[in-house]
C-alpha cells in the first residue's frame, strides 16, 4: 500500500512538472489602450500580468510580469524610461536587477532569477519583473533613455 502511494505521488509530481508556466499571450489579452500606441511604449498591465512593447502602433513584443506586493505596490501612470544598467544590483534588498530599466524613483523593469524559477510564488517591492532573461535584454536593447512606460 505504501508503495502504491509512493507511485502515486511520483507519477503526480511528474505530470505537474510538464505544465507549462503561464505566459502571457497577445491573443488572450485585451486591447492595448490607445495611450500606448502614440509613441514607442512599454504597456504595463498590472490586471492581466503583461507587458507588452508597441511601436508605431503594434504590439512587437509581450511579456509576462509579476508586479510589487501590497505591502509594496507598483505605482501606476505615465513615465518615461531615465536610467538603464545592465548589471544593477539592489543596495536595499541585495539582489541582481540585469536589464534594468528605470522609470519611476527605484522602480524598474528587469529580469528576475527569482521570478524566472519560482513564478507568481512571491512578488517584488514594487518593481516590474520579467522571467525570460533574452526577453529582458531584448527589451533593454530597444529601449533607450526617454522610452515611455505607461503602467496601468
Amino acid at each position: 500500500m505504501r508503495r502504491a502511494i509512493l507511485l502515486v505521488l511520483a507519477a503526480l509530481t511528474l505530470s505537474l512538472a510538464t505544465i507549462p508556466a503561464a505566459q502571457a499571450e497577445e491573443a488572450n489579452l485585451p486591447p492595448v489602450p490607445k495611450i500606448c500606441k502614440i509613441e514607442t511604449t512599454i504597456c504595463i498591465d498590472t490586471t492581466f500580468l503583461a507587458l507588452r512593447y508597441v511601436k508605431n502602433g503594434k504590439v512587437e513584443r509581450t511579456m509576462d510580469i509579476r508586479i510589487g506586493a501590497l505591502k509594496y505596490p507598483t505605482d501606476v501612470g505615465m513615465f518615461r524610461v531615465y536610467r538603464k544598467a545592465r548589471h544593477h544590483r539592489s543596495t536595499d534588498y541585495d539582489t541582481p536587477m540585469p536589464y534594468s530599466l528605470f522609470y519611476n524613483g527605484a522602480e524598474s523593469i528587469h529580469y528576475s532569477y527569482y521570478f524566472h524559477r519560482d513564478g507568481y510564488n512571491g512578488a517584488s517591492h514594487g518593481c516590474v519583473n520579467l522571467r525570460d532573461f533574452k526577453g529582458a535584454g531584448w527589451l533593454f536593447r530597444h529601449s533607450p533613455i526617454g522610452t515611455r512606460v505607461y503602467v496601468y
